[in-house]
């Protein structure tokens, strides 16, 4: 009888699956202390994560993260930017830091600044915007060694969640005000929210002549700089849009509990991306290089393979990824795993639980490139259900669906 339930258990399990044999998303989260990932930024082909516990930084696409917060006095990163070759941090509590040596070495840079708590960073040239929780509103014209008041006039709202600058036009989604408009540095504002029914904006991304916004009600798009909204919510079933990230026509967008979307006809449909992802709040999102990174809620970074959703223009590379088999599967506990090494690498093999922590890791060294087998040997105690098991060999990674009986 047990046998039976079994079976169909597992059954359903293959046909709820979307993908039985590749995962899309992979938990990327040794070195890191901290799972809550409140920013991401890529820079020079390395990402740099912002958690409740200081800056990570990852030169490996998310498979190593090195802790980096020499100088910085206060932990909770809130925000990111680039400007030339230096990295700002945003902090929720203690203001602004500057890093000129690649996140090495942090310095406080909040002379003039009156509210400490950061919520969004924008660079346009020479040039650093920063809104603050209390609606303060600040530029910087010497990378953040003085600031400018310019507290947004008779629009004064609290909440400053996203800038996003085109050319002269500035755009500010807030916490209670929707959308708000400066094309003069500050000087004045206009309100911008014929179309929008929620105004509480939690990001908004420019592309082109596209502004989308992600609200506390789904996504909207204006293409008249901002002068009217269009909702954009065909296939959006978590109405809580807390980050935008855009990569050419596509767009992907966190969900409050849903996870990540996305669109490929610039917002007219969405589709869930959720394959394997086992945190479904996200905060942040980052594109680098052919990879998309996803922070979550407490599930630390996840990374999926731009080239898996289908996006155009990015190289596929799977001729020289890892190829592999999993038997039994089911399994009781242990299974042997046979792959094949397209080139010589270090292999390291994880098994990670439904929540994204790794329960088990084995090293094998350095392999030359060809067939290889290994058998995995699991304590008796881990409970049955199903699990991920990560091959990870040099900067190439499979992983695949496993279930325990």
């Amino acid at each position: 009888m047990k046998n039976i339930i079994f079976i169909r258990v597992f059954i359903l399990f293959l046909l709820l699956s979307n993908e039985f044999i590749l995962a899309q998303w992979v938990p990327c989260n040794n070195g890191l202390n901290d799972k809550t990932i409140f920013a991401l930024i890529n820079k020079d082909s390395s990402i740099f994560a912002g958690t409740n516990e200081g800056i990570y930084h990852s030169t490996d696409n998310g498979d190593n993260w090195v802790e980096k917060n020499e100088g910085l006095t206060y932990p909770l990163i809130s925000e990111f930017a680039i400007i030339g070759d230096n990295i700002i941090a945003g902090t929720y509590g203690g203001g602004i830091f500057l890093s000129t040596d690649n996140g090495n070495s942090w310095n406080e840079k909040n002379d003039s600044i009156n509210y400490y708590k950061i919520l969004t960073i924008a660079i346009r040239g020479t040039k650093i915007f920063v809104g603050t929780e209390c609606g303060d509103f600040y530029i910087s014209n010497d990378t953040g060694n003085s600031w400018i008041s310019k507290r947004t006039g008779q629009y004064y709202y609290p909440y400053l969640n996203s800038i996003a600058i085109s050319g002269n036009y500035i755009y500010i989604g807030t916490g209670t005000g929707g959308v708000i408009l400066s094309t003069d540095d500050g000087d004045s504002w206009s309100i911008k929210n014929n179309g929008l029914t929620n105004y509480w904006i939690n990001s908004i991304s420019i592309n082109k002549d596209s502004i989308y916004a992600g609200t506390n009600s789904g996504v909207f798009l204006s293409t008249d700089s901002a002068s009217s909204w269009t909702a954009k919510n065909s296939g959006l079933t978590d109405s809580i849009v807390n980050c935008l990230v855009i990569y050419g026509s596509n767009i992907f967008a966190g969900t409050y509990t849903g996870g990540i979307f996305l669109s490929t006809d610039s917002g007219n449909s969405w589709t869930a991306k959720n394959d394997s992802l086992t945190g479904l709040f996200i905060l942040s999102l980052a594109i680098s290089g052919d990879y998309i990174f996803a922070g979550t809620d407490g599930g630390g970074v996840f990374r999926a393979r731009l080239s898996d959703f289908g996006i155009n223009g990015i190289e596929n590379t799977k001729k020289d990824e890892i190829a592999f088999n999993i038997s039994p599967n089911p399994f009781s506990s242990s299974f042997n795993i046979e792959f094949t090494n397209n080139k010589s690498s270090n292999v390291l093999i994880d098994l990670y639980d439904i929540l994204g922590n790794r329960i088990y890791t084995k090293n094998l060294g350095f392999l030359e490139s060809g067939m290889q087998t290994t058998t995995i040997n699991l304590k008796e105690d881990i409970n049955p259900g199903c699990y991920l098991v990560v091959v990870r060999s040099g900067a190439d990674i499979q992983s695949i669906k496993v279930v325990k009986s």
